[in-house]
């Protein structure tokens, strides 16, 4: 048995919990029913309260599970038992949410049990599944954000790292309720509207991916689930790293592999025959999947310079395992980014890159080509800058100065250049209008330097090290 599962149980089921749980539950309920006499009030009484229960105090369950340890201060000894990542994340997520899971089954039973008195079984099922991953891709998106807190250790005792975590876990749900509002499927609520039997028909019925038709309730259903495992899989990979053991990159390497099919199924254009234009189409979604991971990899990863240094130093003497062990997770999303961008660049379809384009006549392939040149120069370039700003001395809010310096270089230098009427917007942004390599110049140009920086910065912080020990 996994022992922290069955500590955290023993403290949420208590055995006053259990029985006052469903007593009260079930006193509101059947008030609900008794006043309103319709199964719509009291189905919609259950979703609220599972919102209220599972999402809300759920998702605040689970972002407390590891910074109420360390506030607690029992977090190191946690860290020094012979528990495994697996026994760990699963007494975190399934232990300290069990008993809002508890009153959250007797919610769905509730809501359940009016639905399928009015739409049937498959109603029922579909609801649950709805509900069921709302509330699981919260506690998952929750305990993930304060994963990656403690790995970069900012999460103090203070109360609004966790309410941050918690809206983590909010937003998450909402993305998921919002996902299923959009295809409308027989949830709850929409078949308890639909008092003539009649199934609530969706703006989306059916989904094309990789040129085969799915229904979309069962589709997203299976996405979700998917990803979820994907979200638990990397807890538990961030929990490795907090049990100091060794974590390889495969599965995230996998992971990105993953998306970069998933999300390049849905490119389909209808047109003549042009494969082409379908092609460029799933590479450019394959890149802008790429190019959001490794921003948000390069955000949300700790920047330690001392790591850097040793990553360095494992490479100079061939410890060519160490390295892969070691590199950040950006390094790899942007080895990914280059292999879309190049898939890209051979694939272009010119007449829907000047539709892009609002028809400019004069935007030919090899323009775009450079564009997307330019645009691997500015992303490694943005790395550079947020390197550049957590390896300074003292620096403890790094990623905000890093986020700030690129708003300005992609936003607020382009507008001004714009607003003077000249066109060396090309110097900050990627520009495909800009004729010749002026563009891809200017970009790989900013990103050697920058990182020609960082590697001095790496070896100031080497030498002011030699220098204290001696």
């Amino acid at each position: 048995m996994n022992p922290e599962l069955i500590r955290n149980l023993w403290l949420e089921m208590t055995p006053r919990r259990v029985v006052l749980a469903p007593l009260a539950l079930g006193l509101l309920f059947l008030a609900t029913a008794t006043a309103s006499d319709s199964a719509e009030v009291v189905g919609e009484t259950a979703d609220t309260l599972f919102f209220l229960i599972v999402i809300l105090w759920g998702s605040w369950k689970a972002a407390h599970g590891v910074v109420g340890e360390i506030r607690d201060r029992t977090w190191d000894q946690q860290r020094l038992s012979s528990l495994e990542p697996w026994q760990m994340v699963w007494g975190k997520l399934f232990g300290a949410t069990a008993f809002t899971w508890y009153c959250g089954l007797i919610c769905l039973a509730v809501a359940g049990y009016y639905t399928i008195q009015i739409s049937g079984p498959v109603s029922a099922l579909y609801g649950f599944g709805q509900l069921l991953t709302e509330g699981l891709g919260a506690h998952v998106v929750a305990l993930y954000s304060s994963l990656l807190a403690v790995r970069r250790r900012q999460a103090g005792v203070s109360r609004l790292e966790v309410f941050i975590f918690t809206l983590a876990g909010i937003i998450a749900a909402w993305s998921i309720q919002g996902l299923w509002q959009f295809i409308r499927p027989d949830t709850f609520m929409a078949a308890m509207r639909n008092v003539d039997g009649d199934t609530a028909q969706g703006l989306v019925e059916t989904v094309r991916w990789w040129q085969i038709t799915f229904e979309a309730t069962p589709f997203v259903l299976v996405s979700l689930a998917i990803f979820i495992g994907w979200g638990l899989l990397g807890c538990q990979r961030v929990m490795r790293i907090e049990l100091m053991m060794r974590n390889w990159p495969f599965a995230w390497i996998a992971f990105l592999l993953f998306v970069g099919v998933y999300f390049t199924g849905f490119s389909e254009i209808e047109t003549d025959g042009a494969r082409s234009a379908v092609r460029g189409l799933q590479w450019l979604t394959a890149s802008s999947v790429y190019a959001f991971l490794v921003y948000a990899s390069a955000l949300f990863e700790p920047k330690d310079l001392v790591h850097y240094r040793w990553i360095g130093s494992r490479f100079l003497t061939g410890r060519l395992d160490q390295v892969l062990v070691s590199l950040p997770a950006w390094f790899f999303a942007y080895a990914a980014l280059v292999v879309s961008g190049v898939g890209l660049m051979g694939t272009l379809d010119v007449g829907i890159v000047r539709e892009a384009l609002e028809y400019r006549p004069h935007v030919s392939a090899d323009d775009v080509r450079n564009g997307i040149v330019a645009w691997l120069g500015f992303v490694a370039r943005d790395l550079a800058i947020f390197l550049f700003w957590n390896f300074l001395p003292g620096q403890r809010r790094g990623d905000i100065a890093a986020l700030v310096t690129l708003l300005i270089l992609w936003f607020g230098a382009p507008a001004i250049i714009s607003g003077w009427g000249g066109a060396g917007a090309w110097l900050f942004i990627p520009s495909p209008t800009e004729p010749g390599l002026l563009g891809p110049a200017a970009a790989w140009a900013q990103a050697v330097i920058l990182w020609l920086i960082v590697a001095s910065q790496s070896s100031l912080a080497a030498n002011r090290t030699a220098a204290s020990s001696a």
